[in-house]
Parts: structure tokens; sequence; C-alpha cells
């Protein structure tokens, strides 16, 4: 990792239209994404929403990595408003292909993990489909288990689908 200026910093809204560009790449690159190839059609307005509404709530992890100035990745925690689902909150990662192997995936979820820690989060959940060994080798580094297999979870085309596991992390 030779990167002269690297930075994990809570989403802007003025990333907005970075955002959507980084998650087409991703989604063109990465076969195991939800959306098809390129696609994102999320309004760049809604990521600005989110990321005000983001910014004003008490339980925020939102993120973005910039490599260079560029966006190359993010992390993101999803939490229940319902009181007794407050103590876990599900994980979302991506990272644009030319990254991977560089650490900068372990980084952004050890500064998940980290931030979870201090701010009572009592389990990480996430989904990941079963062909993405890379991931599932990544999250199990990390401590997340494998808690169940979601057959035939995400319709990649006609008869064509991909399986999920399920994995938990208790911190």
């Amino acid at each position: 990792m030779n990167y002269k200026q690297i930075i994990l910093s809570d989403i802007a809204v003025k990333d907005a239209n970075d955002y959507i560009n980084l998650h087409k790449i991703i989604n063109t690159e990465n076969p195991y994404m939800i959306r098809p190839s390129g696609q994102y059609e999320v309004p760049a307005k809604q990521i600005e929403q989110e990321a005000i509404e983001h910014g004003e709530k008490a339980f925020k992890y939102w993120k973005v990595l910039r490599i260079e100035g560029q966006l190359a990745g993010h992390i993101r925690l999803s939490r229940s408003s319902k009181q007794r689902l407050k103590h876990k909150a599900e994980l979302t990662i991506g990272l644009q292909e030319k990254y991977t192997g560089s650490g900068l995936g372990k980084m952004m979820l050890e500064d998940c993990i980290s931030w979870c820690n201090s701010n009572g989060i009592e389990r990480l959940d996430l989904h990941v489909v079963s062909e993405n060994f890379r991931g599932i080798a990544l999250y199990k580094k990390y401590g997340f288990k494998e808690v169940g297999l979601l057959k035939n979870d995400i319709k990649v085309s006609e008869n064509i689908y991909y399986d999920s596991v399920y994995m938990t992390k208790h911190l």
C-alpha cells in the first residue's frame, strides 16, 4: 500500500455524485453485488438527503474511502430503531477491485469494528454471496461466523441464482 493520501471519512453531501459513480464501478467489477453491472439508480438528491440525515443521527457510521482524492470504497452500518434490535447493526462494504488485496478493506473493517466497540454495538451482521470466497475469508479473519445459508437468495438472471451466507460477529 504505497499511496500518498488515504482518507476514510464520514460521507458528506458533496460526495453524492462520486458515491453513485463508485457504486456503478463496483457493481460492474464485482459479480457478487446486488445490483446488476453498472447500475445504481439512486438519484444524487437522495444520497445528499441520506447524508444530511446520517449526519443528524446519534448513531451514525457511513464512511467513504478516498485514495489520492478519488473515491475508492465505502462502508456503512444500518441499525433498527426498534428497541430490542438496537444492539446489532448490519454491515455493508464495497471497494474497487484495483484496491483489493492492499489492506484497505481490512483498514475499513477495523475502523468499523472499533467504532462499534466504542458505541455500544454488541453484534455485527452481514450477507455475502456464497461464491465470494475472498470476502468470506476476510470476514472470518475478523471473527465473523457463518450462521446460515439463504438458498437462491439473489436472482442474477432467468434460472441463475446465488446463495447468500449470513454471517455474524459478537463484539
